[in-house]
């Protein structure tokens, strides 16, 4: 990433040194005087390093790594043939990942906008099939007892005859 900074910001200078002595012939001329001297592009290069200190400060508080957090994303997916024999004409894939071990039992409550024909679900990573999930018109209901290792992906996928919509997600511990 330093590197990238490096060779694009060394890139851009003689365009910005360009714009500085068309618009600005002053500056340009003090920037040509005092560039040359070390110390001043020292104490430049300290104040850029400062500054990026500070702004990951900031994003560190803004988001703690040990804040404990899963998000969701609603995706469109194939229909497998043993779906499109049942009717399904159309797959929604919800994944789910989070940033820590879920070490707990999870129940999960995902709401469409159309009837589900069947689902499917698995936790990708780990290579297994997420049963006990149940169809209750438009919402798909499950729990897993297995743990959630952090940054693998909990994939629940429903069929339906149209094309659905999550309306709704809740994702959390057991009641």
């Amino acid at each position: 990433m330093l590197l990238y900074v490096i060779v694009t910001e060394g890139a851009d200078w003689p365009a910005r040194i360009e714009y500085l002595e068309t618009k600005h012939p002053k500056a340009a001329r003090w920037l040509h005087r005092h560039a040359e001297k070390k110390w001043l592009r020292f104490v430049l290069l300290f104040v850029a390093i400062m500054l990026l200190g500070r702004n990951i400060l900031e994003l560190r508080e803004k988001h703690p790594e040990d804040q404990k957090q899963c998000w969701h994303y609603a995706a469109w997916g194939q229909v497998p043939d043993s779906a499109a024999k049942l009717g399904a004409e159309f797959a929604d894939v919800v994944t789910v990942v989070c940033n820590y071990d879920v070490d707990h039992p999870i129940v999960w409550d995902l709401e469409f906008d159309q009837p589900i024909i069947t689902y499917g679900s698995w936790v990708i990573g780990e290579n297994f099939y997420v049963g006990g999930a149940t169809i209750d018109g438009n919402h798909l209901k499950g729990a897993m007892g297995n743990d959630l290792r952090a940054r693998h992906l909990l994939q629940l996928t429903v069929y339906t005859k149209e094309q659905p919509s999550l309306v709704n997600f809740k994702f959390g511990n057991l009641p």
